[in-house]
């Protein structure tokens, strides 16, 4: 947000300039900003009004130079330092620019657009209340000003105050009816409420308005995955990438879609992109020797490394046995917890850990890339199991206190996975809906879960008679050891279920409406794991229903 009334000096072609930029004839305006600085280097108007130009066209670093003279040469000048502010803001160097915004304000407290751009500031810093005050201080000041009304908009749904931020949106379009970017915020604001319709229909209304936005197209297209349309969330992703074809965002949020519609090859492929996503917490390692891409090893050593979490190991360590085969030393960098297991169950290979030093080795790549290496399809998938089993210490070390239980069908039981995951919410399941399975006659569950219970689940365990050994885990062959005494797994998604997947157990896995991309779209069973049956939500959040279902087919099981 920028005014363009500009002080002292004049300049012959200055107010031509001026009007073509105002006109949006950028080009002509440019050349004439140049023209007037090729002869007044000092002229800090044209140097500012340029600075906007380069911004416009998205050379912020050159952008923010030019408006920086422009200061220095005019440090009690409004609205260069405002504009030096936003830019700055989004440039990440937010205490710059609350900086910058302030020092306008306080040579013209009546500038409304610096308290919208100090506002942005203050957003980017986290400081949401305080941006709220700016944004409401520059509506008092100037109450027709849609981009303020906008920015509160913005600013509220952040704060999850979503009701009143679709006021503040629709008053913005009120105001300016074709404001594409209040449409995209107001469909922000529709979804924060669970207005999923009315929330595309404003980001469909967006692009309309300004089809080059591509913030449109993202929210789009997250929103049409809520609904589970996928076909159009595929195509609102497409239309990111017409944008930014090296969106790494798009590129792995397209691979969840290709990869949950059964699309394998495609899926593994832009699955790639995940190494270059700015969320993703991982990096590809920075070693000097090559990635492998599956050729004949021929003697040479591959190093081949787990990433994301337990489940992700367990599923894909599969394809360990296939690098095997390529006729050279395997060597897999796993984590502790994993290490037993592994080791004992994929004996021709050799299994680190962090801890351990790097052993030489010609080539790596991470396991969950040889998928894509193999070029699985859902045909292809390496599914034989059991791939892991119990070892047999730990499966001697559980068998006499399991036997001591009279009841005929013994079941293990994961209700909820770790906090740390982002969308444990969606997954997991308070303990206390499981208690009519526990009442069921000749059945007794056993707890898999390892952390602490909440006073809630705590309740719950006690009144269902949860045999509870959980602080014996050690570490996941420990576990498997309990497993492998259980006639049925009751799991959601987590660990666990890929754990009894590929120990060839009967696993029942509840899964959220909108679940993982291996679990692919609407069916009852899984590729990847042929003993695993699932049991998906119809509605989201909905999981009475779902357990309805685990109660039935117990009952004929």
């Amino acid at each position: 947000m920028f005014s363009a009334v500009a002080p002292l000096p004049i300049h012959p072609l200055l107010q031509t300039a001026i009007a073509h930029h105002h006109a949006g004839r950028v080009p002509e305006a440019r050349e004439l900003y140049e023209q007037i600085l090729r002869d007044d280097p000092a002229h800090y108007v044209a140097l500012h009004h340029l600075g906007l130009i380069l911004h416009q066209t998205g050379q912020k670093q050159e952008a923010m130079d030019f408006i920086q003279r422009a200061v220095a040469l005019r440090p009690d000048w409004p609205d260069a330092l405002s504009n030096l502010g936003m830019i700055l803001e989004e440039m990440g160097r937010t205490d710059e620019a609350i900086a910058a915004c302030r020092q306008a304000i306080a040579l013209r407290q009546s500038y409304a657009g610096a308290h919208c751009n100090l506002a942005l500031a203050l957003k980017s810093k986290g400081l949401v209340d305080e941006a709220i005050a700016a944004c409401r201080q520059a509506i008092s000041l100037q109450e027709n000003l849609a981009e303020a009304h906008n920015l509160l908009g913005l600013v509220l749904a952040e704060k999850g105050e979503f009701a009143e931020a679709i006021s503040a949106c629709q008053r913005a379009i009120a105001l300016r009816p074709q404001y594409a970017m209040a449409f995209n915020n107001l469909g922000n604001a529709l979804c924060g409420l669970g207005k999923i319709d009315e929330g595309i229909a404003a980001y469909q209304r967006a692009i309309a308005l300004n089809p080059d936005n591509l913030q449109s197209h993202r929210n789009l297209a997250y929103a049409q995955k809520r609904k589970r349309n996928l076909d159009e969330s595929l195509a609102a992703w497409r239309s990111v990438l017409a944008l930014a074809p090296d969106h790494a965002e798009a590129h792995f949020n397209i691979a969840a879609i290709l990869l949950s519609q059964g699309h394998l090859r495609e899926g593994f492929e832009e699955y790639e992109w995940r190494w270059k996503c700015a969320d993703f917490t991982l990096r590809l390692p920075d070693f000097k020797q090559s990635v492998w891409d599956g050729s004949p090893l021929n003697g040479r050593s591959l190093l081949l490394y787990t990433e994301q979490g337990h489940g992700d190991a367990i599923q894909f360590i599969r394809y360990c046995q296939l690098a095997s085969e390529c006729g050279g030393k395997v060597i897999v960098l796993c984590p502790t917890e994993l290490q037993r297991l592994f080791a004992a169950n994929f004996q021709q290979c050799r299994f680190i850990t962090n801890q351990e030093p790097l052993p030489d080795f010609d080539c790596h790549a991470s396991i969950m890339s040889l998928a894509r290496i193999f070029q699985t399809t859902v045909e292809t998938i390496p599914a034989r199991v059991p791939y892991l089993r119990a070892l047999a210490n730990d499966s001697k070390h559980w068998r006499p206190r399991i036997e001591k239980t009279s009841a005929e069908k013994k079941i293990g039981l994961i209700w909820r996975g770790s906090a740390k995951y982002a969308d444990d919410r969606k997954r997991s399941i308070e303990l206390a809906h499981f208690l009519s399975l526990a009442q069921m006659p000749s059945v007794q569950i056993f707890n898999l879960w390892k952390g602490e219970m909440n006073p809630q689940d705590k309740a719950a365990a006690s009144a269902m008679g949860l045999i509870d050994y959980s602080s014996e885990f050690t570490d996941f062959a420990a576990t498997a050891g309990l497993v492998d005494q259980m006639d049925l797994i009751i799991t959601v998604d987590t660990a666990l279920a890929h754990l009894a997947g590929a120990m060839g157990k009967t696993v029942w896995t509840l899964l959220p409406l909108d679940c993982d991309w291996r679990w692919m779209l609407d069916r009852a069973d899984s590729p990847w794991y042929p003993t695993m049956r699932l049991f998906c939500q119809t509605v989201a959040g909905d999981w009475s229903s779902v357990l309805q279902k685990i109660q039935n087919a117990l009952h004929h099981a």
